[in-house]
């Protein structure tokens, strides 16, 4: 499946800046090594902008990091595999990402499996997407930030759940 973009934000508010686009801002002459730019600072706090009403699923297992706990090896090294959970219950996502070529492979899997509508904000574009009724979805990327707003089209996934950032 291919998603619709166009070229830019589907936000409404396309003059707003996003959290994930941080420029490269130097350091104040002077402030030190542990002192942080004022764009990144203003980024933080506009990481979470999906509302209130969103759950955060975190980053609970990532191929790079931790070792599968059932103890499979998998064939392809390459692949990268991420779990994302929300502390209550078994909602969630799957993602696996590849590189190929100048952008990133990503197949997401909504936990329990339904149907979703996705917005994928990531580098260079944002764009909204949807699921297929198993909760699969297969984009292309540009390596970098990634975080995925999910919405549910119907139960059982009663509200909006949106991944932490992790970098492609």
């Amino acid at each position: 499946m291919t998603p619709q973009t166009s070229g830019g934000s589907e936000h409404p508010d396309d003059a707003a800046p996003r959290p994930w686009d941080v420029p490269d801002d130097p350091a104040p002459e002077g402030s030190g090594v542990g002192s942080v730019p004022e764009s990144v600072l203003d980024a933080a706090r506009r990481a979470f902008d999906a509302g209130p009403s969103a759950e955060v699923a975190d980053l609970v297992f990532d191929s790079l990091l931790d070792e599968d706990p059932a103890g499979l090896a998998f064939a392809d090294p390459s692949v990268r595999r991420l779990h994302f959970g929300v502390d209550a219950g078994d909602r969630g996502a799957r993602v696996t990402a590849s590189e190929t070529g100048e952008s990133v492979r990503v197949t997401l899997q909504v936990l329990p499996p339904a149907e979703a509508t996705v917005e994928v904000r990531s580098k260079g574009i944002t764009f909204l997407a949807r699921t297929d009724q198993n909760g699969i979805i297969r984009f292309d990327v540009l390596p970098g930030l990634v975080s995925l707003l999910i919405t549910p089209v119907r139960s059982p996934l009663p509200r909006p759940l949106q991944t932490a950032w992790v970098r492609l």
